[in-house]
């Protein structure tokens, strides 16, 4: 008899997560359909930088090798054949966009099925940061609904197209969930938290810094009031051990490059936010590419209620911690203090002080669950219908922006599938992450050959370039092709192999004749490591589907 029971638990238990996975589906699909309409992608330069990578990817691929961690196939044009943009932008989690590339024909189709792909992933990684807050069906998709669907986050997909800080934004509700399930001595928090920051490290490395900062800030609180003990803090120990294998590969990628090569960062500045212009963005559900990003009128409401709760309260409790964090968070946006201080700091590299409204969001929506969690809710209509406005927010003015924000004076164009690889090919972005002359610290790239030479390129790899050069008498020729110090790279000169007389540029000086010249990256894979992150990331998996099973034999 228990032995039917179990069994028709197990069954009912599979049948509801199945169905769950299929509303995430058809929801994540749902949240794509604003941004395509049209059959094209309003594409920001950032947009085109990542696209730019992921095409490259892509080709590498389909020629049947690994990824390099130079673009060759395609930059911008304001930038250099071979810049290390994928050495910089960890690609695993780009392999969501890359793969569609293999089945479906038309490019967008396949970078809207990406989205569809991301936005599940970005749903189910909710799940399970809700599932830890609460056991309250109702409750857990409010979180999920909230989680995916704030104005925030699609200006993140599709305004901004930041998706190095979107597949981060998948993964920051495990880190989340990791830290509450060690806290709480539940098995499986260390398997959480060490994928969530090993993917993150995958994704986008300011977001990484963020994600640590949570970390530590919630482990000295439970330092503070006595929560710490030994059990917990090896779970955190193995969780670190977990995230550096998942990330191993992009660790030593970027830290190889930053140690060996000088290279052309970002700018450095902060953008504050005016307060009034934050709270017109959400009275006007602006969605803009803009320096204040709003996250939407209703996350906004329940952050006023939930802060005037608190205070209300006669007793502090868990969820007000949360919405104080997320207040506290808010209020350091706004240009009220002396930021311009730290303009040359080290906290210039965030640029945007927006990027945390991906943590504020968190702390509304665990405040809001856990608030909800902790009373009887009657009238739950009330609930469908905040989860409906929020919809109607989101996907309305991602539609706008769609329709609306194109040209040349906001840097969106529309990107369509005829047109497809040659605006990849001739579209400015960025011209971040080139090498510099370590001496002047400027960009040594010389764009002239001297006129007894002619150069034509005739073909371009995922990890190489070929050019045909033709001189009238001695001449020195500068390659239009960005090197970088202490990495492999092959210059062939009618298949012999020669060495080049500048560092950050491969400069020949050749003979009278026609030359077939190429320059090839060599040692830009890893083989070893990246088999390491992906067989960590199966293995974190696995683990978590087994005892996931065997604790609800075992119930």
């Amino acid at each position: 008899m228990l032995t039917k029971i179990r069994l028709k638990y197990e069954e009912s238990a599979k049948v509801h997560l199945l169905l769950d996975v299929l509303l995430m589906l058809l929801l994540a699909a749902v949240a794509v359909i604003p941004a395509f309409t049209g059959h094209y992608y309003n594409a920001s330069s950032d947009a085109f930088y990542h696209l730019d990578r992921f095409e490259n990817i892509y080709q590498a691929l389909k020629s049947g090798h690994l990824p390099s961690l130079f673009n060759f196939a395609y930059s911008p044009s304001n930038s250099r054949v071979g810049v290390a943009i994928n050495a910089i932008y960890p690609w695993i989690p780009g392999l969501i966009f890359v793969l569609p590339r293999f089945l479906i024909a038309n490019p967008i189709v396949a970078l809207a099925v990406g989205f569809v792909i991301l936005n599940l992933l970005t749903m189910l990684s909710a799940r399970v940061l809700m599932q830890t807050l609460t056991k309250r069906d109702w409750l857990i998709w409010f979180g999920i609904i909230l989680y995916q669907f704030n104005n925030f986050h699609f200006v993140d997909l599709y305004t901004r197209s930041a998706f190095g800080e979107s597949f981060a934004y998948a993964w920051l509700p495990l880190v989340v969930a990791g830290v509450i399930q060690i806290n709480e001595k539940r098995p499986s928090g260390k398997y959480w938290l060490g994928l969530g920051m090993g993917m993150i490290i995958n994704s986008h490395v300011l977001t990484l810094l963020f994600a640590l900062g949570f970390v530590a800030l919630y482990e000295i609180i439970i330092c503070f009031t006595k929560q710490l003990s030994l059990q917990k803090l090896w779970a955190l120990l193995q969780a670190a051990g977990l995230a550096l294998l998942v990330g191993l590969y992009s660790i030593v990628n970027l830290v190889s490059l930053y140690a060996n090569a000088k290279f052309v960062e970002p700018d450095r500045y902060l953008f504050v936010v005016d307060p009034w212009s934050f709270l017109q963005a959400f009275v006007q559900n602006d969605m803009r590419d803009t320096a204040y990003w709003a996250y939407g009128l209703p996350l906004l409401l329940l952050q006023v209620v939930l802060t005037v709760a608190v205070f209300k309260s006669a007793r502090f409790k868990q969820w007000g911690a949360w919405i104080i964090a997320g207040d506290a968070l808010t209020i350091a946006l706004f240009n009220w203090w002396p930021w311009d201080k730290f303009s040359n700091s080290a906290i210039s590299l965030i640029q945007f002080l927006g990027r945390l409204n991906s943590l504020i969001v968190l702390c509304i929506i665990v405040a809001t669950v856990l608030y909800f969690a902790q009373r009887p809710v009657r009238g739950k209509w009330k609930i469908l219908l905040v989860e409906g406005l929020v919809c109607a927010l989101s996907l309305s003015g991602t539609y706008h922006i769609h329709q609306q924000f194109l040209g040349s004076s906001v840097y969106h164009d529309r990107l369509e599938a005829k047109t497809y690889d040659e605006q990849l090919t001739n579209r400015y972005s960025f011209s971040d992450y080139l090498p510099v002359d370590k001496q002047t610290k400027k960009v040594d790239y010389e764009t002239n050959s001297p006129e007894n030479a002619q150069l034509k390129e005739t073909k371009r790899t995922y990890n190489s370039i070929t050019f045909n050069v033709q001189t009238n008498g001695l001449a020195a020729v500068n390659l239009p092709v960005v090197t970088y110090r202490h990495i492999n790279y092959a210059i062939l000169v009618n298949g012999k192999v020669v060495s080049s007389q500048s560092e950050n540029q491969p400069r020949l000086v050749l003979a009278a004749g026609t030359y077939t010249v190429s320059v090839q990256a060599k040692s830009s894979v890893h083989p070893v490591l990246l088999s390491i992150s992906f067989l960590s990331i199966l293995f974190i998996l696995v683990v978590l589907v087994y005892r996931r099973y065997r604790s609800k034999r075992l119930s």
